[in-house]
């Protein structure tokens, strides 16, 4: 119901309870008589206001004077779509069904008020929209004439009049508005106007061409008639000519249901025409994703087959296709399903966005552009000292010019904004900070800064802002390492957009072989990451919201003591040297640094930042005798597999060429293979490849797995299929060059993470998972949010202009 969102349908915010909270309107009930002139302008907003219903696929199946509001100003609100029902395809009624029914969805209920309700809706039969045209018919007479056209002694003679009764319409005037209430009121479903789209025709008509009828042949008309005549076509143009003032809609928020919850950061989407929404959502705890397509008249999502993977849909400019990126590649797919295919063998995860010739401009090293004749694409912009990417392109109205990211650091915060003209190549900053700019119909530039969507007046004209900045969302999901701000929004003037989840804290578990479960002393915390030390006694655990707002500690599992090893914020995923005395992470930076795991000294860098910054690193594991780091490089949402020695000159090398994204290596006890987790099939799979030899690689996992170990004899290694999934373990063998796996055996079950085994191979480390009652990314769904930025960022000066490409 709340995808009725029209000027003449009172507004529905939301549930209560069993409440339904809707719009507060200032009016009386539709009463009649009123003039024609008058009834026409009041009758034609009743069928707008059906018209959109039917569009949406609702029939209103009550609509009655009493659910009709008149506001001072002239305005109708049509109320009360209580008995509304998505229309469907009629069912056969059997001649035994009850005239009565308890059960709304069964043939047979009666459901209306008894004058008002069509023969159909009377007799207990199916209904569709004709039902609606039916009563408009009833509602249109009594407005004219303010006679009930069926009211009987009882209900039940009331039904017989509209089953069978004469309709007598004599009390409206001969011409195209008697005409149109007899077409209405038609008992012959096939032959009764078919849509109410028709009515608001042959009203507007009326209004805009007063029907007179024609002159007798005696020309001696009296002078009363002649001014009658005169009078009513005075007040019909009066009518036509006055405004009717549609009132500033309300801004209208909800959430998406709890099983549309995207994970945040791999993107959401709204078509221009404000139709449908995509977004990613991943299966289990994998980290593939396949997209999920809604319409926006519609409760539910429906997955998008072939797009396994997939990350950061968009919608081409016309809405028929879906853009995204998964792996290295950009792929698009019709929004009717059928083959995915592929636009360019680059990732587009850094933004995109259309130029006037169809032309896709997209984020990198530096901002490229691929032609619709899919060439070989070209760099529109250069990169400058102390300049990693340009990102999130966005155009301006007209095409000729765009705005960008400039990227320096892994902090978007710190990223500026600049416009580049295409033509000449020329680049002007607009001394702003922020992610993920862009430009709204509105006559406003937007961009996020710390999870706060900010607008400022903008003209394109000049291009320049012409006001100050105001957050107008809060709470918006933004990847400050990358500048990425899940957001978008439709010429329609809808917003939509993922959430900032808030971390929950969770608790510590020894699990045995058989899941018996021993907590561990110490509050729950939020833990983002943890590696247990090789002396199995003390974690090394990345608590906090998030890589940008997260520090490394190091935790006594026996006391619960926790000691804080960095208080930067900046750093993540720790890893301990195969001696215990020291502790590897990653920074913001984009660096691997190392310190001792007592604290008390610098750190020291061991692998520093790659492409200044632009590519995250963090470690994974070492190689038995410490002398080689098995780390993750993750640029925008693909990250790979790389060994560098330590201490050492040698450059690091990548360890596995497979499309989609590898991570989480862990080295086997004898160095001679290492495991890890491939998103190449679609879904993230456990693998084991020989090392160093670039030997056999075989595929250990069948229906998913995340965060595996080794068993300390090299043997065995266990992983966990998903976060509510099994704790699973297989046999490994490896001759030379060769593995040899077992079939996977289930261990136990167990809702949380894996976190690591003791040396003795007899207890697990296990994370359990959050409540339920957790703040998860939701996505969040804004009506009418233009007027809400316009109030809260006015626009002085000429109106906004045309729309972006």
């Amino acid at each position: 119901m709340a995808a009725l969102h029209h000027p003449n349908i009172a507004t529905i915010f939301g549930l209560e309870q069993n409440a339904i909270v809707m719009e507060l309107v200032d009016g009386k009930p539709l009463h009649g008589p009123v003039p024609i002139s008058e009834a026409l302008q009041l009758a034609k907003q009743i069928a707008e206001a059906l018209e959109a219903a039917h569009e949406k696929g609702i029939i209103h199946r009550d609509l009655k004077p009493g659910n009709i509001l008149v506001t001072p100003d002239g305005v109708v609100k049509v109320l009360d779509f209580g008995l509304a029902k998505a229309i469907e395809r009629p069912t056969e009624i059997s001649p035994n069904s009850p005239t009565l029914s308890m059960r709304a969805t069964e043939a047979g209920l009666i459901l209306g008020t008894a004058g008002y309700m069509s023969p159909e809706q009377a007799a207990g039969k199916p209904v569709d929209r004709r039902a609606d045209i039916w009563s408009f018919g009833v509602v249109l007479h009594e407005l004219l004439t303010g006679r009930r056209l069926f009211d009987g002694e009882t209900v039940s003679h009331t039904l017989a009049d509209v089953l069978k009764g004469e309709i007598d319409t004599s009390d409206i005037p001969q011409g195209p508005i008697r005409d149109l209430i007899r077409r209405c009121l038609d008992r012959n479903l096939k032959t009764r106007l078919q849509h109410i789209g028709e009515a608001r025709i042959a009203i507007e008509n009326y209004i805009a061409n007063p029907w007179k009828p024609a002159p007798p042949q005696n020309t001696h008309r009296p002078w009363a008639l002649i001014a009658t005549a005169m009078l009513t076509t005075a007040i019909a143009a009066w009518a036509l000519l006055r405004p009717v003032q549609q009132p500033v809609q309300p801004t209208v928020r909800f959430s998406s249901p709890g099983a549309e919850a995207s994970r945040s950061g791999q993107g959401v989407a709204i078509s221009r025409d404000g139709q449908y929404l995509a977004y990613t959502q991943p299966s289990g705890d994998n980290r593939a994703s396949s997209i999920m397509l809604r319409r926006m008249d519609q409760f539910e999502a429906q997955p998008v087959a072939g797009t396994e993977g997939a990350a950061r849909p968009h919608f081409s400019p016309d809405g028929r296709w879906i853009v995204y990126s998964v792996g290295n590649q950009t792929r698009n797919i019709s929004i009717n399903g059928g083959a995915s295919i592929s636009v360019t063998n680059e990732s587009t995860g850094l933004g995109r966005t259309w130029a006037p010739d169809n032309a896709l401009i997209f984020g990198g090293t530096p901002l490229r552009r691929l032609r619709s004749d899919n060439g070989k694409p070209e760099a529109i912009t250069k990169l400058e000292a102390g300049e990693t990417t340009h990102r999130w392109p966005y155009f301006l109205p007209g095409g000729e010019s765009l705005v960008f990211n400039v990227i320096r650091t892994l902090d978007s915060n710190d990223a500026t904004i600049e416009v580049l003209a295409l033509k000449s190549g020329t680049r002007r900053p607009l001394l702003l900070k922020g992610g993920s700019p862009r430009y709204v119909p509105t006559g406003h530039l937007v961009y996020v800064r710390n999870t706060t969507l900010f607008a400022v007046p903008f003209d394109p004209k000049s291009l320049s802002p012409t006001g100050p900045e105001v957050p107008v969302v809060q709470n918006l999901f933004h990847n400050s390492s990358g500048g990425y701000a899940d957001y978008s929004f439709s010429e329609t003037g809808h917003l939509v957009y993922a959430s900032e989840s808030r971390a929950a804290a969770r608790a510590l578990e020894w699990a045995d072989r058989a899941g018996a479960a021993q907590p561990l002393p110490g509050a729950p915390r939020v833990y983002a990451a943890v590696s247990l030390s090789p002396s199995g006694n003390r974690i090394a655990a990345e608590v906090g919201a998030g890589f940008s707002n997260s520090d490394i500690w190091i935790q006594d599992l026996e006391r619960g003591i926790n000691t804080r090893l960095t208080t930067e914020g900046t750093f993540s995923s720790p890893a301990w040297t195969p001696d215990g005395r020291r502790v590897v992470y990653g920074s913001i930076a984009g660096e691997i640094l190392a310190a001792p795991s007592e604290g008390g000294a610098k750190p020291g860098i061991l692998f520093p930042p790659v492409l200044a910054g632009r590519i995250r690193q963090t470690p994974d594991s070492w190689s038995p005798d410490g002398g080689t780091l098995f780390f993750e490089r993750r640029e925008g949402s693909i990250s790979s597999i790389w060994a560098g020695s330590v201490p050492g000159p040698s450059k690091p090398q990548r360890l596995v060429d497979a499309r989609g994204s590898q991570y989480g290596a862990r080295v086997a006890p004898d160095g001679k293979a290492f495991a890890y987790i491939s998103s190449e099939s679609g879904a993230d799979e456990l693998y084991i490849q020989t090392y160093p030899a670039p030997g056999q690689r075989v595929q250990i996992s069948a229906n998913g797995a995340t965060r595996a170990f080794w068993f300390p004899d090299g043997k065995h290694i266990y992983y966990k299929n998903g976060s509510t999934g099994p704790l699973m373990a297989a046999s490994i063998q490896i001759t030379g060059t060769q593995i040899r796996a077992g079939v996977p055996q289930k261990l136990f079950d167990f809702d949380g993470s894996f976190a690591g085994v003791t040396p003795d191979g007899k207890r697990f480390l296990m994370i359990k998972s959050a409540s339920a009652d957790a703040d998860s990314p939701k996505i969040n769904i804004v009506l009418n949010w233009f007027d809400e930025l316009r109030r809260l960022s006015p626009v002085t000066g000429a109106p906004p202009p045309p729309r972006p490409y």
